[in-house]
């Protein structure tokens, strides 16, 4: 099993989705991911950081199968990397817009003999960052559309009585705090919402009485599949939960109004 922490569920899904991106290419998962994705003239996708001789070793079959690079090319950069200890560095341009400005790349340990290898293999990584960044912006949009409220306070389903009103809205990840689920966990979620459409919601269940806030509680990752009904995905402990917490605040506050007449 493997975790980390991160600021919430959303984050969690597009740091998990980039790693397994890189790693479908070869490239190191340490590169550091930065990204906006909020719909504005800032979004992008930035990885950045170092790819060391065994990095370059292991990437550029990859870019001469898909034909970045020329067979001849591709040899002579696969048996020089390693003896010469070549290395590649990304580095985030310093934009008004950071995400959507992308990287530059520099090479280090190049011969001057090998200023045209080393001018092809950084513009077939420059083509190949462009793509594998691409695909995370594309990819992300999604998962963030199935994590977030499609509105705000979007309401999933509501039971009423007389005088009690019970809500499931759907929340901002970050309501519900950090995310340290594991990472097979979250490779199933990601699985379930680009492949079968699903939501993976954050949910505040709350209770009012006549139009006052009784009680609430919050439940993150709550999975939703196209078409299923409440009771298929609602846990009903939380339910039990809020309308305990409810039933106690309501009677105190009976207690009290019967108090105060008497």
């Amino acid at each position: 099993m493997t975790f980390h922490t991160f600021h919430c569920l959303n984050s969690a899904l597009i740091h998990t989705l980039a790693k397994q991106e890189l790693q479908a290419l070869n490239w190191p998962v340490s590169l550091r991911l930065e990204y906006g994705l909020s719909g504005s003239q800032d979004d992008g996708v930035v990885l950045w950081g170092d790819l060391s001789s065994h990095d370059l070793v292991r990437i550029i079959p990859g870019l001469r199968a898909r034909r970045y690079l020329s067979r001849a090319d591709a040899r002579a950069l696969f048996s020089a990397v390693q003896p010469l200890g070549m290395t590649v560095r990304i580095t985030p341009l310093q934009t008004w817009y950071r995400h959507a400005g992308g990287a530059r790349m520099s090479g280090e340990g190049f011969p001057d003999t090998m200023e045209r290898l080393e001018k092809c293999l950084l513009e077939a990584l420059q083509a190949q960052y462009a793509c594998l960044c691409g695909r995370v912006k594309t990819l992300g949009y999604l998962l963030t559309e199935g994590t977030y409220p499609e509105e705000p306070d979007e309401v999933l389903f509501t039971r009423r009585t007389r005088n009690i009103t019970l809500e499931a809205v759907a929340v901002d990840p970050c309501d519900c705090g950090y995310c340290d689920t594991d990472e097979a966990i979250l490779t199933e979620y990601i699985r379930l919402i680009l492949e079968d459409n699903a939501r993976v919601a954050s949910v505040r269940f709350q209770v009012t009485c006549a139009g006052q806030l009784m009680a609430e509680c919050w439940a993150s990752e709550v999975v939703i599949l196209p078409g299923q009904p409440v009771r298929k995905w609602v846990d009903r402990y939380e339910i039990q939960y809020v309308a305990s917490q409810a039933r106690d605040v309501i009677t105190e506050q009976a207690e009290a109004i019967c108090s105060f007449t008497a």
